[in-house]
């Protein structure tokens, strides 16, 4: 049992941030660069609602979904270990499996993050004149998220409370230790309320955006700066 939670421990974690960031990444960009490519946000601007809650209906939206796309990947995961066609953990003698508790510390953990997630891609997206635009602008915030959401694979890294207030790094070995069975609630305290406190941050920042009429009425001219990946970070 001690070594399936170690070894759940070393996998999910990376693939939740990572298909929680994917399942934010183009909602995010299709409502914010996409209506801006379309035409459709300023129709949908001057709709008899007010602003804020069209605003927060997008990031609503963008972290619902990355949260969804997360529990069906965990869920999806967990029926290959324990009911995969090979069944190698039944032959190596594994018991790979979570309790329900667990599970939901997970999923409440994973809320913040999407919110997180969601609210930096609509804030940054929506700078962007066309899809394309910002799908290249939001690709290396992407490439940098994996590199803190790898560190759990590594073995030796002890998790921290420095660690704990990391963005994304703090998710992930919260995770890895839930998984294995051996999570310091302290710990896990200190990583939801660090990530809530960023997303409550990438919230104002994208709201701050979305209020700016040059940004979203710039007829298709982008803030993103022209060159390397790195000018445009």
């Amino acid at each position: 049992q001690e070594v399936g939670g170690y070894a759940l421990g070393r996998i999910l974690p990376l693939l939740l941030v990572v298909i929680t960031l994917l399942g934010a990444f183009y909602p995010a960009i299709d409502l914010a660069a996409g209506e801006k490519e379309r035409g459709t946000l300023e129709t949908l601007l001057t709709a008899p609602v007010p602003a804020r809650a069209i605003v927060t209906g997008k990031f609503a939206t963008v972290a619902l979904i990355g949260v969804v796309a997360a529990v069906l990947n965990l869920g999806s995961m967990l029926l290959t270990f324990q009911t995969g066609m090979l069944q190698i953990t039944d032959l190596i003698g594994l018991e790979v499996s979570l309790p329900f508790r667990s599970i939901l510390v997970i999923f409440l953990t994973l809320i913040p993050l999407a919110v997180l997630f969601g609210s930096v891609f609509l804030g940054l997206a929506v700078r962007s004149g066309s899809f394309k635009e910002a799908q290249n602008s939001l690709t290396p915030i992407y490439m940098l998220v994996l590199i803190p959401a790898m560190l759990p694979a590594f073995p030796g890294i002890d998790f921290g409370p420095l660690l704990a207030i990391t963005p994304v790094a703090g998710v992930s070995f919260f995770f890895r230790d839930v998984m294995g069975g051996d999570a310091s609630w302290a710990l896990g305290t200190m990583v939801l309320a660090s990530t809530t406190l960023y997303a409550l941050v990438g919230l104002g920042f994208a709201a701050s955006v979305f209020g700016s009429e040059r940004v979203l009425f710039g007829a298709g001219e982008s803030d993103v700066p022209r060159g390397s990946w790195l000018e445009r970070l």
